[in-house]
């Protein structure tokens, strides 16, 4: 069960498998109308960035710690019919009405990037400000895996975040823990 992948005793210990999400084009996407909110201090450079996280992982790898994409998690997950319908409602109230339906019908990829990156409206669409650029933004803090979710023991504590735009990356970490412990309990033990 899920108790077997998840369990830290310690802050300080030897560590043996980290969640990340390597940034991708959600940090790209990011403006700075939506710095505050965020709580950024600058735009990242997602070059930057992705590069940084590659030598981190490297690194962790080199130490002979598992990494663990969350993005392939999510993508996991939302292959359930079961955990698609769960989020979906959830984010319902959070979504343009207009967006329903294209999530409901995307597969788990294309809805993973969705509600990662962000959708974007047509380049015709003029603004400066987040929500007149995107009909869902995107989510250039889920590079912190830290934040929505901690893990004590082999429980797992999700956050309440601080602002109403990072509200969907807790639901996105709720969702891959909710579900995949299900998933893990269908296994046939090894």
């Amino acid at each position: 069960a899920l108790e077997r992948m998840i369990r830290v005793e310690s802050e300080v210990g030897r560590l043996r498998r980290v969640l990340v999400h390597e940034p991708g084009p959600e940090i790209d996407r990011m403006v700075p109308a939506m710095m505050e909110e965020l709580l950024f201090d600058d735009i990242l450079h997602g070059e930057g960035a992705r590069q940084e996280h590659a030598r981190f992982r490297r690194v962790l790898q080199l130490l002979g710690v598992e990494v663990i994409e969350a993005r392939r998690l999510l993508e996991e997950t939302l292959e359930q019919q079961e955990a698609r319908t769960w989020l979906l409602n959830l984010i319902e109230d959070a979504v343009p009405v207009n967006m329903h339906g294209r999530l409901r019908a995307a597969d788990a990829p294309t809805l993973t990037q969705y509600l990662v990156e962000g959708v974007r409206f047509e380049p015709d669409h003029k603004g400066i400000e987040a929500h007149e650029l995107y009909e869902l933004p995107p989510l250039p803090n889920w590079c912190f895996q830290r934040d929505p979710q901690i893990v004590i023991g082999s429980d797992v504590l999700f956050a309440s975040m601080a602002t109403p735009a990072r509200y969907r990356e807790a639901l996105l970490s709720r969702t891959i823990f909710r579900f995949l412990e299900k998933e893990a309990e269908r296994e046939p033990e090894a």
